[in-house]
């Protein structure tokens, strides 16, 4: 195996190894378990300075 071939399969295993991490973090975010904690914090930009700073 040349440097070529080599090179060739490091990038078609770290395109691979992408895909599968992204894929995993899709479902870990939407999976239904985590739905309260999610609508949580997607209410934290509407948030008034009072409610953030406990006054």
């Amino acid at each position: 195996m040349d440097k070529q071939e080599m090179m060739s399969l490091i990038g078609s295993v770290q395109m691979v190894w992408l895909v599968v991490f992204f894929a995993g973090l899709i479902v870990w975010a939407f999976w239904p378990s985590r739905r309260a904690e999610m609508d949580r914090n997607s209410r934290i930009p509407l948030r008034d300075d009072h409610d953030v700073n406990g006054r």
